[in-house]
């Protein structure tokens, strides 16, 4: 490759063409726009920040965290919690947490549920969430609804619609 233009490999009657330092510009260009585009759409990418490594363990629950929120909002936060953060998480909010209910002990996890799954996952969207919106939590409102999730027996733990992200999620 000489100056500003690059030679097209392979076969065909491109090969050995240069390609001019525009030409290349508007290539580029257009592979940047696709790539935006595919990422842009109502739940096209989670912000870097969002997702932790564990995200995948909470994959299952995703189905039901945006049922409870009505498919509204878009998703901003997934990971799961250790014992006791659902109840600190909850309690910086200002709520209480539920009770939880009786699961018959086991003594060997089920075969379809692995044992390294988490016990709870959090699962944040943002949007306008208004009063009578999110059947869950009829009588709040806010930019954030903050679900907690059972993942090994799916359920709903709590939902809250709030204002502002609290630390740790």
């Amino acid at each position: 490759m000489t100056g500003r233009t690059a030679v097209v490999p392979g076969p065909g009657p491109a090969a050995g063409r240069r390609l001019s330092s525009t030409r290349r510009t508007v290539l580029l260009a257009a592979a940047t726009l696709v790539a935006l585009t595919a990422c842009s759409g109502p739940r096209g990418g989670l912000p870097l920040n969002a997702v932790s490594r564990d995200a995948g363990s909470c994959a299952a629950v995703l189905p039901l965290a945006l049922d409870s929120v009505g498919h509204r909002g878009t998703l901003v936060a997934i990971h799961p919690l250790h014992r006791g953060e659902a109840d600190t998480i909850l309690r910086a909010m200002g709520h209480s947490p539920a009770p939880r209910p009786a699961h018959p002990r086991q003594t060997a996890p089920p075969s379809h549920h692995p044992a390294n799954l988490p016990k709870t996952c959090v699962v944040a969207y943002q949007g306008a969430f208004t009063a009578g919106e999110v059947a869950l939590a009829p009588t709040e409102h806010g930019r954030y609804a903050v679900v907690i999730l059972n993942v090994r027996h799916p359920a709903v733990r709590q939902l809250v619609l709030t204002d502002r992200l609290p630390p740790g999620v």
